[in-house]
């Protein structure tokens, strides 16, 4: 979906002269700190989300690099301040995989999980695994995508996965898949493949959360209700059943004035509440959205922000993260400023089930990057870490830190 969000961003550029909606600046106890300025040389470019270790280690992937189909990098901060990147694995292409996507994932014993678009033995896609040791990471394909007839089993997945506490790793590539470790290889089940048919949902491309009882929640990007020449989109749960089946239940359909084009994660709160943005609808700007149980199987869908673009930024392009005092974080792939480049926003609770949003940062100035992409990812401080598909020193992107203000939310 990036090339659709390129395009919505060329758009944009030629927009957001007037400040537009109310919202609310950022302090100036902010920080905002750029960690590493892609030069797609043999570090890559910028590719959007980004995960911490518990050391304060960042990591990513981008889609070039040294064979140009991809590399994991690792990004360690020094006493002084600085950031040194390391690369952990340069994807050849071919079976090896080819353009790694979505936020790596950490098991307990510091493996690290990921899916590559393409490539892999059927050239759609992999699910891989790379393994520390003193002499460096071992890759291992744990799965190539389009093993089973008419790729019911999966392809071009472009979200990462995630894990259960048996090991299990869960994600989403158009069909909802399980991977399973066998003692001879791990085993692939397709809990649901997306037909876009009678309302179903089309192009599940979103990662996957999963709940206490192992419920799966998602959002298709396509599917669903008909938006003028396209379909809106879907938010859907997959449960498991008695029997070792799995059955899919659709949330919510968009109808275009409820949000159009969902992308990004979904968050799942304690309460059992999932959060999420949609890339259009509401007035046209996008939205982010709270769904509620409320029992039975119901939920009530409610609007907690309509964006409408100027300086406030418009174009939700990723999911939303929470903080422990329950404000939610998330970037805007346009608006912000005259070069229309994004901004990153806060999002706190407030009396009678209001949010109040404020603009944290807005990308476009001098080398701080351009066009956020992917789910921000929140270390147990609150600093937030993401990356850009665009500006920074060279133009390629970069991966940034924001530390948001320490002091508490007006209510």
């Amino acid at each position: 979906m990036q090339t659709r969000y390129i395009a919505n961003l060329a758009r944009g550029l030629t927009l957001l002269i007037a400040i537009v909606g109310p919202f609310v600046v950022a302090h100036a106890a902010v920080k905002y700190k750029v960690l590493h300025d892609f030069t797609n040389g043999p570090d890559g470019d910028g590719n959007g989300g980004v995960t911490v270790d518990a050391k304060g280690n960042v990591y990513g992937a981008t889609l070039t690099g040294k064979y140009n189909n991809g590399l994991i990098f690792e990004l360690t901060p020094s006493s002084d301040g600085k950031w040194s990147e390391m690369f952990l694995y340069s994807f050849p292409g071919g079976d090896g995989g080819e353009s790694p996507q979505g936020k790596p994932l950490f098991d307990a014993a510091g493996n690290l999980y990921g899916v590559t678009e393409y490539g892999g033995k059927h050239k759609w896609g992999t699910v891989f695994r790379l393994t520390p040791s003193a002499k460096g990471w071992t890759h291992t394909i744990l799965y190539n995508f389009c093993s089973a007839a008419d790729c019911d089993d999966g392809e071009e997945p472009q979200s990462g996965v995630i894990m259960d506490s048996d090991g299990n790793l869960y994600g989403a590539a158009y069909a909802v898949f399980e991977l399973r470790p066998q003692p001879d290889g791990w085993k692939e089940t397709s809990l649901h493949n997306f037909t876009g048919n009678h309302s179903d949902g089309k192009d599940a491309i979103s990662a996957v959360v999963r709940d206490s009882v192992g419920n799966l929640y998602g959002m298709t990007y396509l599917g669903g209700l008909q938006c003028g020449s396209s379909t809106c989109g879907t938010i859907y749960e997959i449960s498991p059943q008695p029997d070792g089946k799995w059955k899919e239940t659709i949330l919510l359909r968009f109808n275009g004035k409820n949000g159009q084009f969902p992308l990004g994660a979904l968050l799942l709160d304690g309460s059992g509440a999932l959060y999420g943005t949609a890339e259009l609808g509401g007035t046209g700007g996008g939205v982010v959205f709270k769904m509620t149980p409320t029992g039975n199987g119901h939920w009530d869908y409610a609007i907690i922000h309509d964006f409408s673009g100027g300086t406030e930024g418009d174009i939700p392009v990723s999911g939303v993260v929470m903080d422990t005092n329950g404000n939610l974080y998330g970037t805007t792939g346009d608006g912000g400023n005259i070069s229309g480049c994004g901004v990153l926003y806060k999002m706190s609770p407030s009396a009678k089930g209001k949010w109040r949003y404020t603009v944290l940062h807005r990308f476009g100035k001098i080398n701080d990057g351009c066009a956020p992409a992917g789910d921000l990812t929140i270390d147990s401080s609150g600093n937030l870490y993401g990356g850009t598909l665009l500006g920074g020193s060279h133009g390629f992107g970069t991966v940034y830190e924001l530390t948001p203000d320490p002091s508490p939310s007006p209510q």
